[in-house]
């Protein structure tokens, strides 16, 4: 081989050699740059599994939410279904308080007309004197369809005239008292 030639295969070998240097560069360029795709690559499945993650809580999070909803729901019904209740309950014992007002109201008139009767002057019934024959009672107590007869001697007698000289007592279940005194130093 000539002088030329060699120094051109020199030449040739020199840029080959250049050539595979600037190549190497390339190459290290290259791995360098997986390298960091890879340290890219990795810190973005760490995102990515962070957020998975996080998106993992977010929905038993969510879950937890529309459990809870679900059972304040469920709360609310009863309350709503309670208060119904306790509303129709105080329904009727207004209606129970007014009947037992109109009850009072109707004792009360009973009690009055009772304390007329039993008020009524006892001079009404002394001296009553029918067809010539007079009479006379100590006392007596009318209830709603009751009476009781007060007398201090003679009871059984008068309780068989009393309907002749009261005939307005007729429907009334009559009862007989026997009333006395003692005196005596036992009782102080």
């Amino acid at each position: 081989m000539t002088e030329s030639e060699r120094e051109e295969m020199w030449r040739i070998i020199g840029k080959v050699l250049e050539s595979l240097d600037r190549m190497d560069e390339r190459l290290n360029k290259v791995i360098e740059a997986q390298r960091e795709d890879r340290e890219k690559a990795k810190e973005m499945d760490e995102r990515i599994d962070k957020l998975l993650e996080t998106q993992k809580e977010q929905k038993e999070r969510l879950d937890r939410l529309i459990e809870s909803q679900e059972k304040d729901k469920e709360r609310i019904a009863e309350l709503f279904e309670l208060h119904e209740q306790t509303q129709m309950e105080l329904r009727e014992l207004k209606e129970r308080q007014e009947q037992t007002e109109r009850e009072i109201i109707e004792l009360r008139e009973a009690q009055r007309e009772s304390y007329k009767n039993l008020t009524k002057s006892i001079s009404d019934l002394n001296g009553v004197r029918i067809n010539g024959k007079d009479f006379e009672i100590d006392g007596f107590v009318v209830g709603r369809d009751f009476m009781i007869v007060v007398e201090t001697k003679q009871l059984e007698n008068n309780l068989k005239k009393f309907l002749a000289f009261y005939p307005e007592y007729r429907n009334y279940r009559i009862y007989g008292a026997i009333a006395g005194i003692i005196n005596s130093d036992e009782i102080k």
